[in-house]
């Protein structure tokens, strides 16, 4: 969720859902009252939300231990945690997300970020090179075909 690449967030009766640009992900965050039960490991857990105070607060579990806490390689456990915290104020996005994984730290951690919300923006397909519009900014290097 804190990667700098754009995703949507779209509400159902029965879930939210938040589609990535980057690897075109979708996610799935149970509000239909469900809890952990039927949970199975996977790369992104298995994520309940609830709506507290004009905020959607979302509790994820039953990650598969695999994946990377940043772009470094930083990995989590299979004890990883999280409670994340996604609030609307005006024309942004208040963000934080509460990090447990007692197999990897020795107690809890937060990161915060504040997002722009873009009414009607659009997702485009993230594939590689295609459509990437970093490609020419400082540190980016394609070697073009001739």
């Amino acid at each position: 969720m804190t990667m700098p690449y754009a995703y949507e967030i779209i509400q159902t009766p029965r879930h939210v859902l938040t589609f990535h640009e980057f690897g075109n992900y979708v996610r799935q965050i149970w509000t239909d009252g469900r809890g952990h039960e039927t949970a199975y490991p996977t790369w992104f857990g298995h994520s309940v939300g609830r709506y507290e105070e004009g905020a959607l607060i979302v509790d994820t579990v039953a990650f598969n231990g695999k994946g990377w806490l940043d772009q470094l390689g930083l990995q989590s456990s299979d004890a990883l945690h999280t409670v994340e915290r996604f609030h609307r104020n005006g024309s942004t996005l208040e963000y934080s997300l509460t990090i447990e994984d007692p197999k990897t730290f020795t107690r809890p951690w937060i990161a915060k970020a504040t997002l722009d919300v873009i009414p009607n923006g659009d997702i485009v397909e993230f594939v590689c090179l295609e459509n990437n519009k970093l490609v020419g900014s400082p540190g980016m290097h394609v070697d073009e075909e001739k």
